[in-house]
């Protein structure tokens, strides 16, 4: 393999070149994966990195990043919400010996919304895929 910014030959599995210490694409194909790992895990992170290089390289690759960090934002507060209503669920039963048909109307609503959001992350890979 040879490096295509100098031109000059690499060893196997090398992350940059070591004459003039460009990156070897496989490399940044895993970083890019490690990226969106992180865009994921934590949200913040994918916001401004997407936003920075999209900025500065006009790039379009680097929306999938501020969509990825978006998605996990909205998954994330949605999965807190869940606990919470399940929590005042399992509060109210064993205060009043009863189920509340409020909570119950709320958990079914936060169901719907699970699966329009399981909809969108389908909808999400398919477009992420176009950038491969």
């Amino acid at each position: 393999m040879y490096c295509e910014n100098c031109g000059k030959e690499l060893e196997e599995n090398v992350l940059f070149c070591a004459y003039c210490g460009v990156p070897v694409p496989s490399s940044k194909d895993n970083l890019n994966v490690l990226f969106m790992v992180l865009s994921i895990l934590f949200p913040i992170f994918g916001f401004v990195y997407g936003l920075i290089n999209y900025l500065s390289n006009n790039g379009k690759p680097y929306k999938r990043f501020i969509l990825a960090a978006s998605i996990s934002y909205i998954v994330m507060n949605v999965a807190v919400i869940v606990f919470a209503v399940l929590e005042m669920k399992f509060v109210f039963s064993a205060i009043t010996n009863e189920d509340s048909p409020l909570v119950d109307s709320i958990l079914d609503t936060i169901i719907k919304l699970f699966k329009a959001m399981i909809n969108l992350l389908g909808k999400w890979a398919e477009y992420v895929s176009r950038f491969r």
